[in-house]
């Protein structure tokens, strides 16, 4: 709605958990068959095309339910290093921007 905010989020175009599903396509899975999975970029271009405006883009990283004790410890510091490295390897790839038409 106008005035609203729209958020995109998926699994990383570069992510392990991505090119586990791309595989499974390849073996016959018709739920991932024919999966897209997008860089930031491309889901702020998605966005722009829509009309949004102010689009930011983030990678995050994902720490499943019983990660090591050590991993969590320094999950922050871990992501901080790799944010040089755009999208590749993150979990979640994200953007967002404002509305302003219906």
């Amino acid at each position: 709605r106008p005035g609203g905010r729209v958020v995109l989020a998926e699994l990383g175009r570069y992510s392990l958990w991505a090119a586990w599903r791309r595989a499974r396509g390849w073996r016959g899975s018709d739920t991932w068959k024919d999966a897209h999975f997008f860089t930031p970029g491309e889901l702020a271009a998605l966005l722009r095309r829509a009309g949004a405006t102010k689009v930011r883009t983030r990678s995050a990283a994902y720490l499943p339910p019983g990660a090591p004790s050590w991993l969590r410890a320094r999950a922050d510091s871990l992501e901080r290093r790799a944010r040089p490295l755009g999208s590749l390897g993150a979990a979640f790839s994200l953007a967002n921007g404002e509305v302003h038409h219906a």
